[in-house]
């Protein structure tokens, strides 16, 4: 989960360009690790973090679209902020299951 969305933060948020920051902070509360990621770039659309999504048919795809659906699949729960300087993603993954 964290390496695709860390993928994303670097390849929408901030157009591969080098030099800018991204804070991790994990932590485990209650049985959940926690993720929580924050990054000053680019804003997600309003419409890409939907529920339902299935994993794609890997002869439908190139080489990459695979990324949220693994964190959708992966993550019992997502959620995602966009401040006026910065968009931060929340990620929860029960560890007692």
């Amino acid at each position: 989960m964290l390496v695709e969305a860390l993928n994303n933060v670097v390849e929408h948020a901030y157009l591969e360009q080098p030099g800018n920051t991204i804070d991790i902070e994990l932590s485990l509360l209650n049985g959940n690790t926690r993720i929580r990621i924050t990054d000053t770039g680019i804003a997600a659309p309003g419409t890409v973090l939907l529920d339902g999504l299935e994993l794609p048919n890997a002869a439908d795809l190139p080489e990459g679209g695979w990324g949220l659906c693994l964190i959708q699949a992966l993550a019992d729960t997502i959620e995602y902020y966009h401040y006026p300087n910065h968009n931060q993603l929340v990620l929860t993954k029960s560890t007692t299951q």
